[in-house]
């Protein structure tokens, strides 16, 4: 599941500004970006 990625790429983001945006840690968002964990359905939801 990628779609935090492609949430982030179409708003044309980068890892840092997106994770700013959704207060949470860039290397937290840096695993869901990357696919490495699952996106919490809250969070999904938030982005």
């Amino acid at each position: 599941m990628r779609e935090l990625h492609e949430l982030r790429r179409a708003a044309d983001l980068s890892q840092h500004e997106f994770a700013a945006l959704m207060s949470v840690p860039l290397n937290t968002f840096r695993m869901w970006d990357s696919g490495l964990r699952r996106v919490p359905v809250p969070m999904l939801l938030r982005a």
